[in-house]
């Protein structure tokens, strides 16, 4: 999304520093890995709250063979 709007600034003739590294498939890449990662470490705590007060989860069963002894 910042692509484009960074893309259309461009055609409209704003220029200022930085502008072309929104060019950079590994900068955009860069970019996303950190949101992600803010947006994980903001909310992920709440979200596993929230599931579990739903009672949503895993189901741990015993380890072993159903015939032994």
């Amino acid at each position: 999304m910042l692509y484009h709007i960074f893309d259309w600034l461009a055609k409209e003739g704003f220029r200022f520093p930085g502008l072309g590294l929104f060019q950079f498939i590994t900068f955009r890449v860069l970019l996303a890995m950190i949101l992600s990662l803010v947006i994980t470490t903001v909310y992920g705590k709440k979200l596993i709250r929230y599931l579990q007060k739903k009672q949503l989860g895993e189901s741990v069963r015993d380890p072993g063979f159903a015939g032994s002894k």
